[in-house]
């Protein structure tokens, strides 16, 4: 273990500190802590947690997630938007062409890539880095969200690692920092070991929404006592009979299955009289209870008073809509720094011996976009010159370049003069207007895609879009390519060709038309 000693300053760990004895311990003295929970009772275990014990609080927090059924959806929504965010490992600014960087950027990515999720308590299921953001998102309901790391040496010299969840109710913080509890009856923690946790810090919206979820089980509970008590009417009989007689104790009798059976049988002189004990008017339960479920999808989700009190008008979903999307970029922003400080430095200071990373790892907020609105102001920018990245447009719509020998793939000839501008770099008005250098661009890439379709059995029409590009006069030239492109059904069921052919050609000629009307062909090279 020397080259950990060396590199990692101290022993790191490589075993687990939360095994199977104590998880086991743990189940066996398990208990749930919403039992006899009461207002009284959540307040002291808020104000322990203040004061550094964990314990009550965590726990009754993870049963509110798991029993309750808003804080539940709520906090899963929260959670899994976070663990579908992309994530990246980028060159730090100023270092882009830096070697040592690339390498850096190199050894994250892959072990990013390898790098194994376990819940300590679920050890059968393993995940990747989409448990672990999902996991760490936790800390944004329970102020922390804490894995163990086990690190794990390859022979070939790479480092890779294990990050085991820990329940939160396994630490205290009473100086200020967590420390881990060696067993269920501990008060005093020992310190974590450098290198051997990852400790995420969110905003603890989960105490709130336990006040909120409190609130909305006693109204619960009093709405059920209510519906059995007052969802039938009571009865009250009166008989000229006397208590004790046999038939007081019939009407009895018969008064008390009435409730189950619905049947009772009385003689003469015999009168029954229904109580009615419902509240007369609103019941205040619902009312009460929908604003708690809305206070903590809001808590966890995002929204204001005004969203609230919308009920699900147009405006309050567009606010509601844009608070999520700024949670959800917070909660990304904060796994990022916790990953890069927490664990990126000790893989590259393993890895290299640089004490700096000069990359990172970042978790990018999911993007929803208007892919018609993208379109149109990618067009707009285009028919004013303005240059435009070719990468980062075929990113944004999904799609691939096509590459020379891709089997079913066909060139896309379309807007040659934007195509120019993207890869020539050229800025202003002159990347669109320069007919030199947008005939050209054309030709090129026309050429490009019928050297392409040569190899298909389509010489006929090759020969004859090649004859038709020699002209130098206008007239002939669009007459040639107009006559080409009536006949192209015809040429291309002779030729047997598939139906991606008869596109790729079919855009060739359109291309080639449009641009005739537009500018003169006498001024072509």
């Amino acid at each position: 273990m020397n080259w950990f000693n060396r590199n990692f300053g101290s022993r790191p760990k490589t075993n687990n500190a939360v095994d199977e004895q104590r998880v086991r311990d743990t189940n066996l003295m398990r208990f749930n802590p919403l039992a006899f929970a009461t207002p009284d009772s959540l307040s002291r275990a808020i104000t322990n947690f203040s004061a550094g014990n964990l314990r009550d609080l965590a726990r009754i927090l993870d049963e509110f997630e798991t029993r309750d059924d808003i804080s539940r959806a709520s906090s899963r929504k929260a959670y899994t938007a976070v663990s579908r965010c992309p994530h990246k490992v980028l060159v730090v600014e100023g270092y882009e062409n830096d070697p040592r960087a690339k390498l850096h950027q190199e050894t994250l990515t892959k072990f990013w890539a390898t790098v194994r999720v376990v819940d300590s308590f679920a050890r059968n299921a393993e995940g990747g880095i989409r448990l672990l953001k999902k996991n760490m998102a936790a800390a944004l309901s329970q102020v922390w969200s804490v894995h163990e790391i086990v690190w794990r040496p390859q022979p070939d010299g790479t480092l890779q690692a294990t990050f085991a969840r820990v329940p939160l109710w396994y630490f205290e913080n009473r100086s200020g920092r967590l420390r881990f509890l060696p067993n269920d009856m501990a008060l005093e923690g020992v310190d974590l070991e450098p290198d051997g946790w990852l400790v995420c810090q969110g905003d603890g919206v989960g105490i709130a929404a336990a006040v909120a979820a409190m609130s909305k089980r006693l109204s619960l509970q009093d709405w059920l006592l209510y519906s059995e008590r007052c969802g039938m009417p009571g009865l009250h009989a009166t008989t000229p009979s006397s208590k004790g007689t046999p038939e007081w104790a019939s009407l009895v009798q018969s008064v008390a299955a009435f409730g189950r059976e619905w049947s009772i049988v009385t003689g003469d002189g015999v009168k029954v009289t229904a109580i009615d004990a419902s509240a007369k008017g609103t019941l205040p339960y619902p009312e009460l209870v929908s604003r708690m479920d809305r206070v903590i999808a809001a808590l966890y989700r995002g929204a204001d008073l005004s969203t609230i009190s919308a009920e699900g008008q147009k405006a309050g979903a567009s606010l509601q809509g844009d608070e999520t999307a700024i949670l959800d970029t917070d909660t990304c922003e904060m796994i990022s720094e916790c990953l890069q400080q927490q664990v990126e430095r000790a893989v590259i200071r393993w890895a290299h011996g640089d004490l700096e990373p000069l990359a990172y790892i970042q978790i990018q907020p999911a993007a929803n976009p208007n892919l018609e609105l993208e379109m149109k102001v990618d067009d707009h920018l285009g028919r004013f010159g303005v240059p435009l990245s070719t990468n980062e447009m075929l990113q944004r719509y999904g799609r691939t370049e096509y590459k020379s020998g891709d089997k079913g793939d066909s060139a896309a000839v379309l807007r040659p003069d934007v195509r120019l501008a993207n890869e020539s770099g050229g800025s202003g008005p002159a990347a669109v207007n320069e007919e030199e250098d947008s005939n050209r661009a054309y030709e090129d890439v026309a050429l490009e895609a019928i050297s392409e379709a040569s190899r298909r059995n389509l010489r006929p029409v090759v020969d004859r879009l090649a004859e038709a590009l020699s002209l130098d006069d206008e007239d002939e030239f669009r007459k040639a390519l107009q006559s080409i492109y009536d006949d192209l059904p015809k040429l291309i069921e002779e030729a047997g060709a598939d139906k991606d052919t008869a596109d790729l050609f079919e855009r060739i000629l359109l291309g080639a038309v449009q641009q005739g009307e537009s500018q003169s062909k006498g001024n072509r090279p």
